[in-house]
Order: C-alpha cells, then sequence, then structure tokens
C-alpha cells in the first residue's frame, strides 16, 4: 500500500509525464522514449500497482489523444 505523501508525488510525476507528451507529433522514437520514463516510473515508485494503474492510464489517454488527431 501506498503512502498519501507518496501518491501525491506519483500524482505528480504523472501529471509531468502526460503535460510533457500531451500534443506531441507522436512517432516511433516518442513511444519508445514514453515507455522509458514509463518504466522508469514505475520502478521509482516500487513496481507498485497503484503505479502501474495511474502510468498506464496516462499512456492510455496519450494514445487516445493520439488517434483522434
Amino acid at each position: 500500500m501506498m503512502a498519501f505523501l507518496e501518491a501525491a508525488r506519483l500524482f505528480g510525476d504523472c501529471w509531468g509525464l502526460y503535460r510533457k507528451y500531451y500534443g506531441q507529433d507522436k512517432d516511433r522514437k516518442m513511444w519508445e522514449q514514453l515507455v522509458e520514463e514509463a518504466d522508469g516510473l514505475h520502478a521509482k515508485y516500487g513496481k507498485q500497482p497503484f503505479a502501474k494503474e495511474m502510468i498506464a492510464a496516462v499512456i492510455s489517454e496519450v494514445e487516445r489523444i493520439d488517434k483522434r488527431q
């Protein structure tokens, strides 16, 4: 279980990931970079399930936005 302040940091890191990749031109290199950063965040938070779900939600949203553009 994730402590409250650790979860707050996770939210901030997920927001940063979303902000960084939102609206960018999506090419293969960008997707590889996003996945690499996501893996790093997941490791940063001890591969906890909540971190995995939050990070996956960010990636899914970036992908959904990309498909609409």
